[in-house]
């Protein structure tokens, strides 16, 4: 197991690096994804927890024939219908997967979180989903700098630091007994946002999940917790200590 110091870790940064975070549950049951999307369209609609923007907007992979679908595990958790809603928040349901998302303007891990719950409390309601294969919290940060100048990371190749314009670097291990991390860092990426020019930089992205593990639908939102902290001490450590400087860090002392 790899794991990294939870102390000194700031409550905030700004500007907040973070582009996209998806909190997701894969499960094993078939549920027909019509009678899915519709029926947690009206229970969150009618719960008054969240303003839905439209009603859920059906995706192009439902073109494809299912049998191809389900054959392929690329396809079989992509989302096949999208729920907008206030807070940022998308709801994304697959076949065999839903995820609550924030994309664009981060709302911060307590609306976020609250969010989570609030969706994962109505599916459970529903009583639908038995057979949970894996729960993941992926957050997505960009950077308009060289990132692997700002982190402790060292490369080298025959003793000689490794530095090229065009790095990729994907990484996999057992962060505790119930927790695995999947890191990937890039510092050739392009980030595309509306109604704004294209932006080059560096993307960080943390994945934390936990497969085959025995969880019902009841406790994921207290696994999703678990794992913000997870995801919050590997993302500071990994960064330089003069680099977080740099990005205005706020800390809570007790």
């Amino acid at each position: 197991m790899f794991k990294f110091s939870g102390n000194a870790i700031p409550t905030k940064i700004s500007p907040c690096p973070i582009k996209d975070a998806i909190a997701e549950i894969r499960f094993a049951d078939s549920i027909p994804i019509e009678f899915l999307s519709g029926l947690i369209y009206n229970e969150l609609k009618n719960s008054g927890k969240f303003q839905l923007n439209d009603l859920p907007k059906r995706l192009p992979i439902n073109d494809i024939p299912q049998y191809v679908k389900i054959q392929d595990i690329n396809l079989k958790y992509q989302p096949h219908y999208v729920i907008e809603a206030n807070d940022n928040t998308e709801i994304r349901i697959g076949l065999n997967s839903i995820a609550v998302a924030v994309v664009s303007e981060y709302i911060g891990w307590n609306r976020y979180f609250e969010n989570i719950k609030n969706v994962f409390n109505l599916i459970n309601a529903l009583n639908l989903i038995k057979n949970i294969e894996r729960i993941g919290l992926r957050y997505s940060s960009f950077f308009d700098t060289k990132l692997f100048e700002n982190i402790n990371l060292k490369l080298q190749v025959a003793k000689h630091d490794f530095k090229t314009t065009n790095t990729y670097i994907r990484s996999e291990w057992q962060y505790d007994n119930d927790s695995i991390c999947v890191l990937q860092l890039t510092n050739n990426a392009i980030f595309n946002e509306q109604g704004k020019p294209p932006v080059s930089g560096s993307l960080l992205d943390i994945d934390i999940s936990s497969n085959s593990k025995t969880c019902s639908i009841e406790v994921v939102s207290e696994e999703f917790n678990k794992y913000h902290v997870i995801e919050k001490e590997i993302f500071f450590n990994l960064l330089t200590s003069d680099f977080i400087a740099t990005l205005n860090p706020e800390y809570k002392y007790d």
